[in-house]
């Protein structure tokens, strides 16, 4: 009998020792937009439709790496700004990624651009977090630039945060690569790389 209760002890430890493994890190990604606000549009797509795709793809690829993804919307719907506010503080995560794609009356303007706000009480590593994600992101589309800005999501939350434009849908070539299974997975894996590291 104490051969068995020796036995059920010594599982009960390997049981406990597998399950105290260093705690993944939080990250949250929050697509931008959703249900009724559309977020920028062209007259066949919305922002809102590529934010979430790629929000979701990056959740998927996160499933055997130390990174747990926390999405702020998972389907077509409308989060307020309040409510993703609330939800972020109340999970306190690591780090917040908010995912935008621009639009501009110029077809000219394209590329990415990172935006951090200096009333966040994180500034400098919200600075380090745009510039950590930046190499990794595909070439295809151009770099330009990390700048400050007074955004109500980036200024409320607690913890290091920035907006990521992923290009522009009023962009030929931008517009081509965001609307790609291609292009849509090469985003979401350089995200998930830059926050694996």
């Amino acid at each position: 009998m104490s051969r068995i209760f020796k036995t059920l002890a010594l599982c009960l430890l390997l049981l406990s020792l597998s399950s105290s493994s260093v705690s993944k890190r939080v990250i949250v990604i929050d697509a931008g937009h959703g249900g009724k606000d559309t977020g920028a549009k062209t007259s066949f797509v919305h922002e809102k439709d590529f934010t979430l795709a790629i929000a979701k793809k990056i959740k998927t690829l996160a499933k055997d790496t130390d990174v747990k993804i926390v999405l702020t919307r998972k389907d077509d719907s409308f989060v307020s700004l309040d409510e993703r506010v609330k939800m972020i503080n109340a999970i306190k995560p690591d780090r917040l990624i908010s995912l935008h794609i621009n639009k501009s009356d110029k077809d000219t303007k394209n590329g990415y651009e990172f935006y951090v706000s200096d009333k966040n009480k994180a500034f400098a590593e919200s600075l380090a977090l745009a510039s950590k994600i930046l190499p990794d992101l595909p070439s295809e589309l151009r770099f330009n630039k990390i700048a400050s800005a007074n955004f109500y999501l980036l200024r409320s939350v607690d913890i290091p945060a920035t907006i990521l434009e992923l290009g522009y849908l009023s962009n030929k070539k931008d517009y081509g690569f965001i609307n790609s299974e291609k292009g849509q997975g090469q985003i979401a894996q350089s995200i998930l790389k830059s926050l694996t590291k």
